[in-house]
Protein backbone atom coordinates (compact mmCIF):
# COMPACT_ATOMS: atom_id res chain seq x y z
CA UNK A 1 0.00 0.00 0.00
CA UNK A 2 1.29 3.59 -1.02
CA UNK A 3 2.29 6.26 1.79
CA UNK A 4 2.57 4.27 4.97
CA UNK A 5 6.13 5.59 5.51
CA UNK A 6 5.27 8.53 5.51
CA UNK A 7 3.78 9.04 8.57
CA UNK A 8 6.31 7.41 10.60
CA UNK A 9 8.37 10.53 9.57
CA UNK A 10 5.80 13.12 10.29
CA UNK A 11 5.36 11.21 13.42
CA UNK A 12 8.60 11.82 14.73
CA UNK A 13 8.10 15.76 14.03
CA UNK A 14 5.90 17.03 16.11
CA UNK A 15 5.18 20.94 15.98
CA UNK A 16 4.19 21.13 19.58
CA UNK A 17 3.96 20.00 22.83
CA UNK A 18 0.57 19.67 22.87
CA UNK A 19 -1.72 16.40 23.06
CA UNK A 20 -1.94 15.18 19.33
CA UNK A 21 -5.49 16.93 18.38
CA UNK A 22 -8.37 13.89 16.79
CA UNK A 23 -9.72 15.10 13.53
CA UNK A 24 -13.61 14.63 13.23
CA UNK A 25 -14.00 13.18 9.75
CA UNK A 26 -17.74 13.44 8.57
CA UNK A 27 -19.13 11.54 5.83
CA UNK A 28 -19.78 15.04 3.77
CA UNK A 29 -15.85 15.97 4.22
CA UNK A 30 -14.64 11.74 3.14
CA UNK A 31 -17.17 9.90 1.27
CA UNK A 32 -19.72 12.05 0.19
CA UNK A 33 -17.26 14.34 -2.15
CA UNK A 34 -16.27 11.50 -4.11
CA UNK A 35 -18.83 8.87 -4.39
CA UNK A 36 -21.53 9.13 -7.02
CA UNK A 37 -24.95 9.58 -5.70
CA UNK A 38 -26.78 7.84 -8.54
CA UNK A 39 -24.63 4.51 -7.65
CA UNK A 40 -24.25 4.63 -3.99
CA UNK A 41 -25.29 1.47 -2.54
CA UNK A 42 -26.01 3.40 0.89
CA UNK A 43 -30.05 2.91 1.96
CA UNK A 44 -29.71 6.25 3.79
CA UNK A 45 -30.07 9.71 2.10
CA UNK A 46 -26.22 11.98 2.47
CA UNK A 47 -28.01 13.97 5.28
CA UNK A 48 -29.24 10.68 6.98
CA UNK A 49 -25.73 9.25 6.93
CA UNK A 50 -24.21 12.60 7.62
CA UNK A 51 -26.57 12.36 10.80
CA UNK A 52 -25.67 8.89 11.91
CA UNK A 53 -21.89 8.96 11.73
CA UNK A 54 -21.07 11.23 15.03
CA UNK A 55 -18.39 8.42 16.45
CA UNK A 56 -15.04 6.53 14.81
CA UNK A 57 -16.93 3.17 15.32
CA UNK A 58 -20.23 4.39 13.00
CA UNK A 59 -17.27 6.13 10.44
CA UNK A 60 -15.28 3.03 10.28
CA UNK A 61 -18.18 0.85 9.52
CA UNK A 62 -19.45 3.07 7.27
CA UNK A 63 -16.30 3.17 5.55
CA UNK A 64 -16.11 -0.89 5.56
CA UNK A 65 -19.69 -0.81 4.30
CA UNK A 66 -18.27 1.47 1.03
CA UNK A 67 -18.18 -0.46 -2.33
CA UNK A 68 -15.06 1.19 -3.87
CA UNK A 69 -16.83 0.83 -7.56
CA UNK A 70 -19.35 3.38 -6.62
CA UNK A 71 -17.07 5.95 -6.23
CA UNK A 72 -16.59 9.07 -8.75
CA UNK A 73 -13.06 8.32 -10.12
CA UNK A 74 -12.71 11.51 -12.14
CA UNK A 75 -13.82 13.70 -8.58
CA UNK A 76 -11.66 10.88 -6.79
CA UNK A 77 -8.71 11.64 -8.98
CA UNK A 78 -8.88 15.75 -8.84
CA UNK A 79 -8.53 15.08 -4.82
CA UNK A 80 -5.79 13.00 -4.90
CA UNK A 81 -3.73 15.38 -6.98
CA UNK A 82 -5.36 18.78 -5.09
CA UNK A 83 -3.88 17.17 -1.60
CA UNK A 84 -7.49 16.40 -0.50
CA UNK A 85 -8.97 12.90 1.32
CA UNK A 86 -9.43 10.35 -1.66
CA UNK A 87 -9.44 6.26 -1.95
CA UNK A 88 -6.13 4.58 -3.27
CA UNK A 89 -8.50 1.20 -4.01
CA UNK A 90 -10.15 2.62 -6.87
CA UNK A 91 -10.04 0.15 -10.01
CA UNK A 92 -8.62 3.26 -11.79
CA UNK A 93 -5.64 4.17 -9.50
CA UNK A 94 -4.88 0.83 -8.98
CA UNK A 95 -4.22 0.13 -12.77
CA UNK A 96 -2.28 3.25 -12.38
CA UNK A 97 0.18 2.16 -10.18
CA UNK A 98 0.07 -1.08 -12.11
CA UNK A 99 1.18 0.47 -15.22
CA UNK A 100 4.05 2.39 -13.38
CA UNK A 101 5.21 -1.00 -11.34
CA UNK A 102 5.58 -2.37 -14.92
CA UNK A 103 7.94 0.08 -16.54
CA UNK A 104 9.61 0.67 -13.00
CA UNK A 105 10.30 -2.94 -13.60
CA UNK A 106 11.89 -2.42 -16.96
CA UNK A 107 13.83 0.24 -15.87
CA UNK A 108 15.42 -1.56 -12.91
CA UNK A 109 16.03 -4.60 -14.47
CA UNK A 110 17.75 -3.40 -17.74
CA UNK A 111 21.60 -3.04 -18.26
CA UNK A 112 21.47 -1.18 -20.86
CA UNK A 113 23.72 2.42 -20.71
CA UNK A 114 22.26 3.39 -24.63
CA UNK A 115 21.31 6.97 -23.89
CA UNK A 116 18.53 6.83 -26.21
CA UNK A 117 16.74 3.69 -24.54
CA UNK A 118 17.11 4.88 -21.41
CA UNK A 119 15.09 8.08 -21.06
CA UNK A 120 12.28 6.08 -23.59
CA UNK A 121 12.60 4.26 -20.25
CA UNK A 122 12.22 7.12 -17.80
CA UNK A 123 9.30 8.69 -19.92
CA UNK A 124 7.19 5.38 -19.79
CA UNK A 125 7.43 5.39 -16.02
CA UNK A 126 6.48 9.31 -15.98
CA UNK A 127 3.78 8.59 -18.51
CA UNK A 128 5.28 11.59 -21.31
CA UNK A 129 3.95 10.97 -24.62
CA UNK A 130 6.32 13.34 -26.07
CA UNK A 131 8.28 11.78 -29.11
CA UNK A 132 12.07 12.39 -29.00
CA UNK A 133 14.23 13.94 -31.88
CA UNK A 134 15.27 11.17 -34.33
CA UNK A 135 18.85 9.49 -33.84
CA UNK A 136 21.84 11.35 -34.41
CA UNK A 137 24.48 10.69 -36.22
CA UNK A 138 27.19 10.70 -33.80
CA UNK A 139 27.37 9.44 -29.86
CA UNK A 140 28.58 12.83 -29.32
CA UNK A 141 25.45 14.27 -30.94
CA UNK A 142 23.18 11.76 -29.39
CA UNK A 143 24.16 12.82 -25.85
CA UNK A 144 23.75 16.93 -27.12
CA UNK A 145 20.25 16.62 -28.48
CA UNK A 146 19.23 14.59 -25.10
CA UNK A 147 21.19 16.63 -22.39
CA UNK A 148 17.95 17.89 -20.84
CA UNK A 149 16.96 14.52 -19.92
CA UNK A 150 17.44 13.62 -16.45
CA UNK A 151 20.22 10.99 -15.44
CA UNK A 152 18.35 8.22 -13.33
CA UNK A 153 20.17 5.60 -12.24
CA UNK A 154 18.30 2.64 -11.23
CA UNK A 155 16.67 1.19 -9.18
CA UNK A 156 13.88 3.84 -8.27
CA UNK A 157 10.43 3.05 -6.71
CA UNK A 158 7.87 5.36 -7.67
CA UNK A 159 3.79 5.04 -7.09
CA UNK A 160 2.52 6.55 -10.14
CA UNK A 161 5.26 8.40 -12.14
CA UNK A 162 3.01 10.78 -14.00
CA UNK A 163 3.33 13.29 -10.88
CA UNK A 164 6.88 13.57 -11.13
CA UNK A 165 8.28 16.48 -12.75
CA UNK A 166 12.04 16.83 -13.45
CA UNK A 167 14.03 19.58 -14.86
CA UNK A 168 16.52 19.74 -17.52
CA UNK A 169 19.51 18.26 -16.65
CA UNK A 170 19.11 16.58 -12.81
CA UNK A 171 20.69 13.64 -11.76
CA UNK A 172 19.40 11.24 -9.69
CA UNK A 173 21.46 8.78 -8.15
CA UNK A 174 20.57 5.01 -7.64
CA UNK A 175 17.54 3.64 -4.86
CA UNK A 176 15.50 7.12 -4.89
CA UNK A 177 11.85 6.30 -3.68
CA UNK A 178 9.00 9.23 -4.74
CA UNK A 179 5.92 8.68 -3.35
CA UNK A 180 4.17 10.78 -5.91
CA UNK A 181 0.35 11.30 -5.00
CA UNK A 182 0.60 14.99 -5.50
CA UNK A 183 2.86 16.90 -7.94
CA UNK A 184 6.85 16.00 -7.02
CA UNK A 185 8.33 19.09 -9.03
CA UNK A 186 12.22 19.04 -8.92
CA UNK A 187 14.23 22.37 -10.69
CA UNK A 188 16.99 22.27 -13.38
CA UNK A 189 20.29 21.00 -12.61
CA UNK A 190 19.52 19.70 -8.85
CA UNK A 191 21.48 16.76 -7.75
CA UNK A 192 20.34 13.91 -6.28
CA UNK A 193 22.59 11.50 -3.95
CA UNK A 194 22.00 7.85 -3.17
CA UNK A 195 18.63 6.41 -1.18
CA UNK A 196 16.74 10.14 -0.98
CA UNK A 197 12.88 9.51 -0.43
CA UNK A 198 10.68 12.21 -1.75
CA UNK A 199 7.54 11.54 0.20
CA UNK A 200 4.00 13.96 -1.23
CA UNK A 201 1.83 11.15 0.04
CA UNK A 202 0.03 10.78 4.11
CA UNK A 203 -2.39 9.43 5.96
CA UNK A 204 -5.12 10.30 8.19
CA UNK A 205 -3.83 10.36 11.83
CA UNK A 206 -6.47 9.18 13.66
CA UNK A 207 -5.98 5.21 13.12
CA UNK A 208 -10.36 4.84 13.19
CA UNK A 209 -10.28 6.64 10.05
CA UNK A 210 -7.00 5.27 8.69
CA UNK A 211 -8.65 2.03 8.82
CA UNK A 212 -5.64 0.52 7.60
CA UNK A 213 -5.65 0.07 4.02
CA UNK A 214 -9.40 0.77 3.52
CA UNK A 215 -9.56 4.51 4.87
CA UNK A 216 -8.94 7.99 2.99
CA UNK A 217 -5.40 9.11 1.99
CA UNK A 218 -4.68 12.35 1.27
CA UNK A 219 -1.09 14.33 -0.08
CA UNK A 220 0.72 17.85 -0.34
CA UNK A 221 3.18 18.79 -3.22
CA UNK A 222 6.99 19.01 -3.01
CA UNK A 223 8.60 21.85 -4.91
CA UNK A 224 12.62 21.57 -5.13
CA UNK A 225 14.19 24.49 -6.99
CA UNK A 226 17.06 24.78 -9.64
CA UNK A 227 20.58 24.14 -8.36
CA UNK A 228 19.79 21.96 -5.68
CA UNK A 229 22.36 19.48 -3.92
CA UNK A 230 21.10 16.32 -1.88
CA UNK A 231 23.46 14.14 0.14
CA UNK A 232 22.68 10.69 -0.02
CA UNK A 233 20.05 9.35 2.29
CA UNK A 234 17.89 12.39 2.72
CA UNK A 235 14.11 12.47 2.88
CA UNK A 236 11.95 15.15 2.10
CA UNK A 237 8.11 15.39 3.52
CA UNK A 238 4.86 16.18 2.18
CA UNK A 239 3.82 20.02 1.73
CA UNK A 240 7.92 21.11 1.45
CA UNK A 241 9.31 23.54 -0.66
CA UNK A 242 13.01 24.04 -1.05
CA UNK A 243 14.14 27.24 -2.75
CA UNK A 244 17.06 27.78 -5.49
CA UNK A 245 20.83 26.87 -5.00
CA UNK A 246 20.01 24.68 -2.09
CA UNK A 247 22.15 21.92 -0.21
CA UNK A 248 20.85 19.47 1.84
CA UNK A 249 23.44 17.42 3.96
CA UNK A 250 23.41 13.95 3.84
CA UNK A 251 20.89 11.78 6.39
CA UNK A 252 18.69 14.92 6.46
CA UNK A 253 15.01 15.10 7.21
CA UNK A 254 13.47 18.13 5.24
CA UNK A 255 10.18 19.11 7.10
CA UNK A 256 9.54 22.89 6.44
CA UNK A 257 9.99 25.29 3.72
CA UNK A 258 13.30 26.09 3.20
CA UNK A 259 14.76 29.58 1.64
CA UNK A 260 17.31 30.10 -1.52
CA UNK A 261 20.76 29.46 -0.93
CA UNK A 262 21.10 28.06 2.15
CA UNK A 263 22.42 24.87 3.48
CA UNK A 264 20.14 22.49 5.72
CA UNK A 265 21.29 19.58 7.72
CA UNK A 266 19.49 16.96 10.51
CA UNK A 267 16.69 15.80 11.13
CA UNK A 268 14.47 17.97 11.14
CA UNK A 269 16.92 19.71 8.62
CA UNK A 270 17.64 23.35 10.17
CA UNK A 271 19.84 26.05 8.03
CA UNK A 272 23.53 26.06 9.25
CA UNK A 273 24.70 28.46 6.62
CA UNK A 274 23.64 31.15 4.10
CA UNK A 275 25.72 31.88 0.76
CA UNK A 276 26.23 35.22 -0.70
CA UNK A 277 25.58 35.25 -3.99
CA UNK A 278 29.18 34.12 -5.99
CA UNK A 279 30.42 32.65 -3.19
CA UNK A 280 32.47 29.90 -4.19
CA UNK A 281 32.87 27.06 -1.48
CA UNK A 282 35.36 24.24 -1.62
Amino acid sequence: MPLITTVVCALATPTSHHQPHRTNYSADTISDHIAHPSRRRLSATPSAVKKAVQSSDQLLAHLIAMDFATIDKDENKRRMRNGEMYYALTDDLVRDRQRCQKAMKRFNASDTTDRRALVEMWKDIISDSSDLPPPAATPEQEEAQLQDWPWVESPLRTDYGYNIKIGARVFINANSTWIDTCTITVGARTLIGPNCSFFSGSHPLDPTVRNGMLGPESGKPIVVGEDCWFGGNCIVLPGVTIGRGVTVGAGSVVTKDVPDRVVVAGNPAKIIRRLDEGEALR
